[in-house]
């Protein structure tokens, strides 16, 4: 089935794709509200990227990967696996940092408790871009 870019995508990875891409406005939102002191409307954005993330990544890159783990296993080496395996790497990471940050959030609901952890949310934004990046990198390495 074709996608809605007029690639060799289906339309399950286009929408993943643009989920990708709403979820980096997210976000990108969420930071501005952090900025501006809304500490709590920040929690609950993030809260909602990484819940969209994580149904991103269980619905459609899981079992992506799944379904192509022996192509991986044939090349390790080769463009295409190296690009997948930076992009799982990444996006697991940033998948899990996530879901600890917004899981001790709501677990504590104290501006305090979530202000220790304020130090990983930079670098955690930061891994977040560099897993679209690399999630742009294999849409077009594979579809493109």
């Amino acid at each position: 089935m074709a996608g809605i870019f007029g690639t060799r995508a289906g339309i399950l990875y286009d929408a993943s794709l643009v989920a990708q891409f709403i979820i980096i406005l997210v976000l990108m939102i969420g930071r501005r509200l952090a900025r501006g002191k809304q500490l709590i409307k920040h929690g609950f954005t993030m809260t909602i990227a990484t819940i969209l993330h994580l149904a991103s990544v269980l619905l459609v890159m899981v079992p992506s990967i799944a379904r192509n783990s022996q192509a991986i296993l044939q090349a390790p080496t080769g463009t295409g696996a190296l690009i997948t395996l930076a992009h799982a790497t990444t996006g697991a990471s940033s998948l899990t940092l996530a879901v600890y940050i917004v899981g001790a959030w709501r677990l504590r609901a104290t501006p305090s408790a979530c202000f220790r952890r304020r130090k990983l949310m930079k670098p955690l934004l930061v891994l977040w871009t560099l897993t679209l990046v690399l999630g742009i990198s294999f849409y077009v390495y594979y579809y493109v």
